[in-house]
């Protein structure tokens, strides 16, 4: 390996030797010499202020798995660089961006049980690799959200002294300052299903799942770019169960919340707002009782417009829809974004400045393949796209959005992480091949 400016990039002669060496196993050096020998997967996107992407996946070294990052910048794609230790078994990678590019990625290493993190800056240099929670964490529970000024706030869960799972956090500050671990979720009960944003002067709101006698329920908090803790809030209707919680939040830092709720029966998708100063709004309902949705989906833009999605499942086919909120709370229709003779599934969902909604789910048919369709600020909705091949099957897809309405979509496909960006003004562009 080579390392300049305190960047790690991937140069793969140093690889095949290390891979050689370390791990004594031909067919490492096989597949970093054949793209078709290659198990990429796990990817993610995110977009700055300006619309540049960067990307995020997990490759294969061995026995090993190891993060890697590639940004699309001012019309270039950059080369692509390893974020996290070579020799150890990396999982889970998540990425989101400050609005100047500074992007900071967070993983769980397996090898140690910790949950880390790495600050990619503009300039293509890294920070050092960051042991952020100190201790075991529950897998596939990290998470990272940045405010537009640089901050990010980071979060995981992990088993306290009395057993019980909670969730933690801490910031990495846009100067590289590392805060305190702070305890978010109750000490003697478990939290799950974690969900956290990042408004843009830092302040950072929570939500999770607390499984506590008689149903399960989302609570939520704030931490202050200072670093004091708000209390904590019961959101959901404590009578009802609750799963699979999401959170957005505007420029000024008011809250909207997604979740699903069930009482036995059919579940239903619910929303509900939070003030910036803590003041929670009424519960919305967004689905009609009846059929069972799962897969809650939430982005908000800088002005409180929230859009939502979910999948519905009415008859033969599951079906991706959903519903949109002005400032002012009120929804609108329930619209299908999927088709209705086949499967989607696994919406991602972003939104723009100006209120344009993208999304990307996955369709099953003779294949499992990627589309996109967008919504426009006037309630119409453009045709739907293929994103990915319609011949190999590909992973669900991740879509991040940037203010200006320029977006990127990434998913893996025949051991590839693949992409597609979205430029306002011109159009959906060519797959583009990520990690090879």
């Amino acid at each position: 390996m080579t390392a300049t400016g305190g960047r790690n990039r991937v140069d793969w002669p140093a690889m095949v030797a290390l891979a050689a060496a370390m791990l004594a196993a031909t067919s490492i050096v096989a597949w970093l010499l054949s793209p078709a020998a290659r198990a990429d997967d796990l990817p993610d996107v995110a977009e700055d202020g300006s619309g540049n992407a960067q990307f995020v996946w997990r490759f294969p070294l061995g026995a090993r798995q190891v993060v890697a990052e590639r940004a699309f910048a001012s019309q270039t794609l950059t080369d692509p660089d390893s974020l996290s230790f070579l020799n150890r078994v990396a999982q889970a990678p998540e990425v989101d961006s400050a609005a100047d590019g500074t992007a900071t990625a967070v993983w769980d290493d397996a090898t140690s049980g910790h949950a880390q993190a790495r600050r990619r800056f503009v300039d293509g240099a890294h920070s050092r690799i960051i042991d952020i929670s100190g201790a075991t964490v529950a897998k596939g529970a990290t998470h990272v959200a940045v405010a537009s000024n640089g901050d990010a706030a980071m979060t995981w869960i992990r088993t306290n002294g009395t057993g019980h799972q909670v969730l933690q956090t801490r910031t990495l500050k846009a100067d590289g300052t590392l805060t305190a671990i702070h305890g978010v979720s109750p000490s003697d009960q478990n939290a799950s299903n974690v969900a956290v944003a990042a408004a843009p002067n830092g302040d950072a709101t929570y939500a999770w799942v607390v499984s506590a006698y008689p149903v399960s329920h989302m609570q939520t908090r704030t931490r202050a770019a200072t670093g004091v803790l708000g209390a904590i809030q019961d959101a959901s209707d404590p009578i009802k169960s609750t799963s699979e919680v999401g959170v957005g939040v505007d420029a000024s830092g008011n809250a909207t919340f997604v979740w699903i709720s069930s009482d036995g029966g059919p579940s239903i998708i619910k929303t509900r707002r939070r003030t910036a100063a803590g003041t929670l709004g009424a519960i919305q309902d967004l689905t009609p009782a009846g059929s069972n949705q799962t897969r809650a989906r939430v982005a908000v833009n800088a002005n409180d417009q929230a859009a939502f999605a979910w999948v519905d499942r009415p008859g033969s086919f599951s079906v991706v829809r959903t519903r949109t909120r002005d400032a002012a709370g009120t929804l609108t229709a329930l619209q299908s974004v999927s088709a209705t003779d086949d499967d989607g599934s696994e919406p991602s969902i972003g939104i723009d400045g100006a209120g344009v909604v993208s999304y990307a789910w996955a369709r099953s048919d003779s294949v499992v393949h990627d589309q996109t369709r967008t919504r426009l600020a006037t309630g119409a909705l453009t045709g739907i796209l293929n994103l990915s091949d319609t011949t190999t099957s590909a992973s669900a897809p991740r879509t991040a959005v940037a203010p200006n309405g320029d977006a990127a979509f990434v998913w893996s496909r025949a051991g590839i992480v693949e992409a597609r960006l979205f430029e306002s003004g011109a159009g959906l562009g060519p797959v583009v091949p990520i990690s090879s």
